[in-house]
């Protein structure tokens, strides 16, 4: 419907000036006033469906009527002329509007409410004024009539002997504008941009140009027309130039609309880049705060009951003054509240960004959470196996060698010296070397040494006799639960089993852990031969040590080269 009566207002506009008797400039209006009913309405609908709560959209599309029904000043007709002169006048002080209430249409500060006070009273001073005139005089540049307006039907100064003529038209006109309608918009302007963040100045910037150039423009319009003395040859620039900046004003809010949907979209792409970057939600209020320009963000995850920001501080059950609050919801499961300033309250596509980035990156963390968890059931199901299968063999199979060790003893002694006795001893000597591997087995799959006396020790314990030197430095090391020492030492165990198995040339090794920041650090090195990481695919050996390290919120990282030995760095969470 907006479409179809812009449209048809926008022919009438063309109807009037076809059929207008006497036109000051008739080609500049055949071309000028179907854009001034079609750019605002145009612009206005862009407004309407992006931001339906704004006013701006409604006024825009008015605005552009409203110059339809200015078009009226064409006529001759008295009547008519003075329905255009009030449409245009209702369009001068619409403007102002628009960028006094920019974005929401709404009033927010006691300088906007200032500003429009000046308007009304601007607005009042022309109706004022208008009885006192003997014709009526457009205040329109594309209207002009020189020496053939139309006599003013609501004329009434003859009563009080009182009659504006052209110049004081005029002059009052240039006055009243700039001191009711063009500095209090100004001003606003002005205040604006000052108490803007980088991020909304880059949304505000189209808006601001617009209206420094069109307001100031119109006020140098009227005193060249002053100057002028009335010649419409003289200012027939400054008609066009009227025509330029009526049609830049709209244009100037699409641009502003348009440009703050593109600082949206940046917006969700750099936070779900740096949101889901890292799994430390503390670290998200920070990284919002950035992207919006807002360093009181404050972020409370999986609210249930009383808010807690991730900060640990209760953020209550209401936002405070000035400040407003966003809900991140997965269907009918809350996943996290934003509490940002109300100065977002007008930018609901960065509200949009803000709420769609928290989400991705929040369903993102709980992904990583459920990966983690799973991993560390599977390494937890795998350890227990292993003290399991150790408690097996110790309790089994080597309780029933040494059984049988005993027996053979026994044996051995009731025969007494005899010329068995040599195989009787090989096999003794046999189940011993059996027992010591069993016991071997046992103690690697689960040390007992490593829950009594931490990583260091049991690590030094079971490299002790090999035929690679390996050096273990890990004092003072904090003791950790059970699985992340578990988890860092058959990683370090997995590690250096790859120097002997892999290494070549190695003369030694070395294992170092220590405590950074509350965190541990582990090092496995080695002289060896080394690798091309680019060429060698990871085995299972190495993945398996990635997830047990990943299963207890760390990583791993290898780093090797020919000829240069090879590197196994891990690190903890805690």
């Amino acid at each position: 419907m907006v479409i179809g009566l812009t449209a048809l207002l926008a022919a009438t506009s063309v109807a009037l000036v076809l059929t207008a008797p006497v036109i000051a400039f008739p080609e500049l209006n055949l071309l000028a006033r179907p854009f001034l009913v079609a750019m605002p309405a145009i612009a206005g609908l862009v407004w309407w469906r992006r931001r339906p709560d704004s006013r701006t959209g409604p006024l825009l599309i008015l605005l552009g009527w409203l110059s339809a029904v200015a078009t009226l000043q064409l006529t001759r007709d008295g009547t008519l002329a003075q329905v255009g002169l009030l449409a245009d006048v209702l369009m001068l002080t619409i403007q102002a509007l628009l960028v006094v209430s920019y974005p929401s249409g709404r009033l927010r500060t006691d300088l906007e409410r200032v500003a429009v006070a000046a308007l009304v009273a601007g607005l009042a001073i022309g109706l004022v004024r208008t009885p006192f005139a003997p014709v009526v005089r457009p205040i329109d540049f594309l209207s002009a009539c020189a020496d053939a307006c139309p006599p003013n039907p609501l004329f009434i100064g003859d009563r009080f002997g009182i009659t504006v003529g052209p110049a004081p038209y005029h002059a009052l006109m240039v006055a009243g504008y700039a001191l009711f309608v063009a500095i209090p918009v100004l001003l606003v302007c002005r205040a604006r941009w000052r108490s803007a963040n980088r991020r909304e100045r880059a949304a505000l910037w189209p808006l601001v140009l617009t209206a420094y150039l069109l307001f100031p423009a119109r006020i140098l319009a009227g005193v060249v027309v002053l100057a002028s003395g009335g010649d419409t040859e003289t200012f027939l620039p400054i008609a066009g130039l009227s025509f330029a900046l009526r049609l830049l004003f709209p244009v100037g809010f699409l641009l502003a609309i348009l440009r703050a949907e593109l600082l949206a979209n940046r917006a969700v792409a750099d936070l779900v880049a740096r949101l889901s970057a890292g799994d430390d939600r503390s670290t998200w209020a920070g990284t919002i705060a950035d992207v919006i320009d807002d360093p009181t963000v404050r972020v409370a995850f999986r609210p249930a009951g009383e808010l807690i920001d991730t900060t640990g501080r209760p953020m209550g059950q209401v936002a405070g003054p000035g400040r407003v609050r966003l809900a991140v919801d997965d269907g009918d499961r809350r996943i996290a509240v934003i509490e940002i300033s109300d100065t977002l309250r007008d930018d609901p596509e960065l509200r949009a960004a803000v709420i769609s980035a928290t989400r991705i990156a929040a369903e993102t963390a709980e992904l990583v959470d459920d990966v983690r968890a799973s991993r560390s059931r599977l390494v937890g199901a795998a350890d227990a196996e292993r003290e399991r299968l150790g408690r097996d063999l110790h309790d089994s199979a080597q309780q029933r060698l040494v059984a049988l060790r005993i027996h053979l003893s026994l044996a051995r002694g009731r025969l007494g010296p005899s010329g068995d006795d040599a195989g009787l001893a090989d096999l003794d000597r046999d189940l011993g070397e059996a027992l010591e591997e069993i016991r071997s087995i046992a103690l690697g799959l689960y040390p007992s040494l490593l829950a009594r006396d931490g990583i260091g020790p049991a690590l030094r314990s079971v490299t002790r006799g090999w035929q690679l030197p390996v050096q273990v430095v890990a004092d003072p090391v904090a003791r950790r639960p059970e699985e992340v020492e578990a988890a860092v030492y058959f990683v370090c165990l997995e590690a250096l089993q790859n120097v002997v198995k892999h290494a070549g040339n190695a003369t030694h090794a070395v294992v170092t852990l220590a405590d950074r920041d509350g965190a541990l650090e582990l090092f496995v090195g080695d002289d060896g031969a080394g690798f091309d990481p680019d060429a060698v695919a990871p085995g299972a050996g190495f993945n398996h040590m990635r997830d047990r390290m990943a299963a207890i919120g760390g990583g791993l990282r290898i780093d090797a080269a020919p000829g240069q030995g090879t590197r196994v760095r891990g690190w903890t969470t805690s």
